[in-house]
């Protein structure tokens, strides 16, 4: 009985000591959580094992922004590079618009240009790639999302930038 209580003792006498010395040691800041995106993801298009898929390559703001034919101050252009697919036996029929472009506010940004107008058919066993879009938006607002259709009656895609 009087082992044991000298062990306990003792165990408490040396991890006091250790927190006591432990105390000065300087701590690193945690290192920030890595931002969550869907960028080179492949975004399924549909709920079946072959449904049409998205990736978002890549995506870019800060271009010069047009309206009109002339350059305007208080607006950039944000540009996404994206690949379609079809690996299903059915063609499948774009919606006419590509999602919105949500921004850091909420507001949402339509596509004002893109390479295939309207958007391609996915044929069978094809993608389409490159397939450019762009967005006009305030030079403040910062892209956070893609959101909408574009399967008619499919599911709405959310893609974090």
């Amino acid at each position: 009985m009087v082992c044991l209580a000298a062990v306990v003792v003792t165990s408490l006498v040396v991890v006091g000591a250790m927190a006591v010395t432990r105390s000065d040691v300087p701590r690193r800041p945690r290192p920030a959580a890595a931002q969550v995106t869907d960028l080179g993801r492949r975004i399924p298009l549909g709920p079946d094992f072959d449904a049409p898929w998205m990736i978002i390559q890549t995506h870019g703001c800060g271009y010069p922004n047009y309206v009109g034919g002339f350059r305007h101050p208080d607006r950039q252009t944000c540009r996404m590079i994206v690949l379609l697919g079809n690996p299903g036996p059915a063609t499948i029929h774009l919606t006419e618009r590509f999602p919105e472009l949500i921004d850091d506010t909420g507001g949402g940004h339509d596509a004002v240009l893109q390479t295939a107008e309207p958007l391609p058919t996915l044929f069978p066993g094809r993608r389409v790639a490159p397939l450019i879009v762009k967005y006009g938006m305030p030079k403040e607002r910062r892209p956070v999302r893609l959101e909408g259709r574009l399967v008619p009656g499919g599911p709405v895609v959310r893609v974090l930038l």
